[in-house]
């Protein structure tokens, strides 16, 4: 029984407070570990007036090699905790329901999270009998409907690296996997039914990578942000088309979750690819109605709806120059000398920079062409390049060099 670290509300302060505070068991040496607990708090019924209220994580491990197995929580809040020091832990058979926490992972690495099963009924069967416990007639009102499918994440990796889990499944939760904070995650047989409002089975920030093989869920969404999956089932899964072409000298791609060929699910995050061909440049997304959705490379978005978008592709503004550069000799003098000429159909903005200096063209006009010296106030120069930054009339730049030979004018 534990009654230590009861907060007064379910305010955000009151949630900071009981996830900081001391645990029921911590696990401070290295290589420590617990089997066989069993935590209930008696005080915790969510049938009372003040319902179900924040309590401090059942385990903290704060060491290297920590392990936690085969432990049962009947009404925690917040189950195990893994901190930023607790390398190459292990918790495998943690069962129970996990109102908010369930195994919270900081930037540990190479830990391992095995066999963790939240269900809320196992607050209606395994309470000892307390009188005035909430009932199973009420269960969902109380417990999952009410509290564990708006919070609960089962697994929250908060900078993990390289965590591994396994054999884990949610009934009720709000989320699966959270990964935040540049955290990667490798999960095996991972699984989700019954998902609150707006959950996921795997939630991944843009700085996180998690990677699934085997995922099963009924209803919520399978997956947002940078997730790979293998072998999904998803039942009732709503799907959506997302069709890509390229339009000019370049390729289009996705990288995103196929439901079936060329399908997704429906409100799953997906990133169009854009890379353009030797002599163009990427120009933009447009949609199927000719509207530009998005000017990157690489558009990360929400697929709620049958989508199609074309990747647009115009010439470099350095494909419209034809240039050379020749070093010859004035006198006993070295220079080079660049010949620019204007092969499009607008006007141009030209920097030229090479090691004895730098020239403008602030417009060369199609069709028209300039020379540039540049004097190298030596005998001497060895071959290098001449450096243009050419600037279209749409502000789009590019670069490119143009080689000239070693000569000696001794």
């Amino acid at each position: 029984m534990a009654y230590a670290g009861r907060q007064d509300g379910t305010d955000q302060a009151a949630v900071e407070a009981a996830a900081a505070a001391p645990a029921v068991v911590t696990l401070a040496g290295q290589d420590a570990g617990v089997r066989g607990l069993r935590v209930l708090h008696p005080e915790n019924n969510p049938a009372s007036p003040d319902g179900a209220v924040p309590y401090p994580f059942a385990v903290r491990g704060d060491a290297p090699g920590v392990y936690a197995e085969n432990v049962g929580l009947d009404n925690a809040w917040n189950a195990v905790d893994l901190t930023a020091r607790a390398d190459g832990f292990l918790v495998r058979r943690v069962l129970g329901i996990f109102l908010d926490q369930g195994v919270r992972v900081g930037a540990a690495s190479d830990g391992v999270v095995d066999g963790v099963l939240s269900n809320g009924n196992v607050m209606t069967r395994n309470a000892y009998g307390l009188p005035g416990w909430v009932e199973e007639a009420n269960l969902f009102a109380q417990v999952i409907d009410g509290i564990s499918r708006e919070r609960e994440v089962l697994v929250h990796a908060v900078g993990a690296q390289d965590l591994e889990v396994r054999n884990t499944f949610a009934y009720g939760s709000h989320d699966g996997i959270v990964a935040r904070d540049g955290a990667t995650v490798t999960a095996f047989n991972l699984g989700t039914d019954n998902l609150g409002p707006g959950g996921h089975t795997v939630d991944a920030d843009a700085s996180s990578a998690v990677r699934v093989v085997n995922l099963m869920r009924y209803n919520g969404t399978t997956s947002r942000g940078p997730v790979t999956i293998v072998n999904p089932m998803a039942i009732t899964m709503a799907t959506s088309a997302l069709t890509v072409t390229a339009d000019g000298a370049g390729t289009a791609r996705v990288e995103g979750n196929e439901s079936e060929p060329g399908r997704y699910e429906t409100g799953s995050t997906v990133t169009v690819v854009a890379e353009p061909a030797a002599g163009s440049r990427f120009a933009g997304w447009r949609d199927g109605a000719g509207e530009t959705v998005s000017s990157a490379d690489r558009y990360t978005f929400a697929l709620t709806a049958d989508t199609e978008l074309i990747a647009t592709f115009e010439p470099a503004p350095e494909a419209w120059v034809e240039a050379t550069a020749v070093s010859r000799c004035t006198g006993k003098r070295a220079q080079v000398v660049a010949h620019l000429r204007n092969v499009g159909d607008r006007p141009l903005a030209v920097r030229l920079s090479s090691p004895f200096g730098q020239r403008q063209v602030d417009e060369l006009r199609p069709g028209r062409d300039v020379r540039r010296p540049f004097p190298a106030h030596a005998r001497v120069i060895a071959a290098g390049d001449v450096e243009l930054t050419v600037t279209d009339a749409d502000g789009a730049t590019g670069v490119v060099g143009v080689p000239y030979r070693a000569v000696d004018c001794r």
